[in-house]
């Protein structure tokens, strides 16, 4: 699943780095970023840079599970965990939020707002999933979904450094999340094994139970940094989450209308992967043991608990930054400025215009593109003129002071919802005022279709994958009835006409000449008869002859 899903994002993919090639001649991102300050755009058109730029996207679409090409990361974490923690939290599925992150200076105005509203929409979709889940990786997995889409907004809503440093502070709190899973498994598989029972689910949280007692440590590093992916303060989650929050809010302020829909997903988000967290660390570690296999459960062997430790003392603000409200008084928003845009004025939001584009660094670049020599007096036609328009200290400056602006609020908004969430999760599954199964009946339709991760799996099966094999097998229909049926009528035809030459050579042609050959041989016997060889019997005839011409004259 994750091969196909990922073939269909590298195929845009694909396409958009050819349209780069053939626009600026070099795979290189400085001479394509070159290219694009100096007005040289794919095709002469600014949709063209668009296009590319979300074809491009289409890339981070399949390797970074974004929806609609979510459905295969899931399903990953079938592998052993220290797998899923490297690869499916840190490394593997970052590449493609690494890829927006580098090719954001050609990304226009709209190619942005298209990677935002997909990465907001990738992580409100996965939180409503995750909410339902009984499988400690699949709700892992969702929630790796769900931050994944909060780095895409982020970047999509020109927030560069703050998606980015979400990035890295989700690796480590993601990581610890995969190990502290694994060592509870880990747990379960042993005392499964002790009470030779092969039968119970070891990664069904509801064969957990009072884990906090047996496994103390795994515990407390699991809510350490169960509390960071919920945005609690003083956690590095805190600073990256609340970062991104007052990025789309300023986003929102800054575009309007229907654009306020990125925060609301990302807020909402924010509360749902608070309750969803909680909701597994209670029902995982809390309470009392809900089988016999959970309740011979023991701590893991050092080997095992050290990285959570590390891991975990990671997730604090104070590696980040000294003041546990703001990552930008840290060394990573200083070590990781936000790149400038090499867009064009006319094609990129107006908040996001550099300081001063006659030392855009992307127009000292020498582009091997033959269009450039092509182009020269029209381009430094345009740099003048866009030197002029834009040689001012506006620009970046707009949107910085609206994201400060909008710093304040989005902490104290993302503190109530987080908030809210842990509030109601510890409500229903810590001191159960209200019962879990109530409301899921209660909710119905919408409490199903989350546990079943709103059939997209069901929904491809239907559409995609049925109509690909069905085309299959219209297509092999055709091949057999059609195609071949063409060639065996020729060959059918080929045949009886070849049948037909056969016998008109044998009956007609061959006794055409057998006929002048035996009607040959029978006057050859006649006149054989005649013609004795002897000098007498020509006499006779010649005598016999005259007689008969006398007798008839006379």
């Amino acid at each position: 699943k994750a091969f196909l899903t990922n073939r269909i994002g590298d195929l845009g993919f694909l396409i958009g780095i050819l349209m780069m090639y053939f626009t600026y001649g070099s795979f290189m991102f400085d001479e394509i970023f070159g290219g694009i300050a100096s007005n040289i755009l794919p095709f002469d058109s600014g949709t063209a840079l668009t296009i590319s730029g979300i074809l491009i996207f289409c890339g981070a679409i399949g390797k970074s599970a974004q929806f609609p090409l979510h459905v295969w990361l899931p399903d990953a974490m079938e592998g052993p965990t220290p797998v899923s923690a490297l690869i499916h939290a840190a490394t593997m599925v970052a590449a493609g939020v690494y890829l927006v992150a580098r090719v954001f200076p050609m990304l226009t105005a709209d190619a942005l707002t298209f990677i935002a509203y997909v990465g907001a929409f990738t992580a409100f979709l996965a939180a409503t999933i995750a909410l339902t889940q009984n499988d400690f990786k699949k709700v892992l997995a969702y929630s790796t979904v769900s931050q994944l889409g909060y780095m895409v907004m982020s970047i999509g809503v020109c927030s560069w450094s703050t998606g980015f440093f979400h990035l890295m502070t989700h690796a480590w709190f993601k990581g610890a999340l995969f190990l502290a899973s694994g060592s509870v498994i880990h747990a379960m598989h042993i005392s499964m094994h002790h009470a030779n029972d092969h039968h119970t689910d070891p990664q069904d949280i509801r064969n957990m139970g009072g884990l906090r007692k047996t496994m103390p440590l795994t515990y407390l590093t699991f809510l350490m940094v169960t509390l960071a992916i919920s945005g609690v303060p003083l956690t590095s989650g805190f600073l990256s989450k609340d970062g991104i929050l007052a990025g789309t809010l300023a986003f929102a302020q800054l575009t309007g209308g229907i654009n306020w829909l990125i925060p609301l997903m990302g807020f909402s988000a924010a509360g749902m992967t608070a309750f969803y967290m909680l909701r597994l660390t209670i029902i995982a570690f809390h309470g009392e043991h809900k089988t016999s296999i959970a309740t011979h459960t023991k701590e893991n062997k050092f080997v095992i608990v050290f990285p959570l430790v590390v891991l975990s003392l990671l997730s604090f603000w104070i590696v980040y930054s000294p003041n546990p409200f703001d990552a930008n008084a840290g060394w990573y928003a200083k070590a990781m400025p936000a790149p400038q845009t090499a867009v064009p004025a006319k094609y990129q939001h107006n908040f996001l215009l550099p300081y001063d584009n006659s030392k855009n660094p992307y127009l000292q670049t020498d582009i091997k593109s033959q269009s450039t020599t092509k182009h020269n007096t029209e381009i430094s036609d345009k740099h003048e003129t866009t030197s002029a328009h834009h040689g001012t200290h506006h620009g970046a400056n707009k949107f910085e002071e609206q994201m400060h602006a909008a710093h304040i609020p989005a902490m104290i908004l993302s503190l109530i919802i987080a908030g809210f969430g842990i509030f109601i999760s510890f409500l229903i599954y810590q001191f159960k005022i209200f019962s879990a199964d109530n409301i899921a009946k209660q909710m119905g339709k919408l409490y199903n279709g989350s546990l079943n991760k709103w059939y997209f799996d069901e929904i491809y099966q239907a559409t995609a994958i049925n109509g690909v094999v069905g085309l299959a097998k219209v297509s092999a229909l055709f091949d057999n009835k059609i195609i071949d049926g063409i060639v065996n009528l020729t060959a059918w035809f080929t045949r009886g006409f070849g049948y037909f030459i056969g016998h008109f050579d044998n009956i007609v042609i061959d006794g055409f000449v057998n006929l002048v050959a035996n009607t040959t041989a029978v006057f050859g016997a006649m006149f054989r008869k005649v013609q004795t060889g002897r000098v007498q019997s020509y006499i006779v005839m010649v005598l016999l002859g005259i007689i008969i011409l006398v007798y008839y004259f006379i």
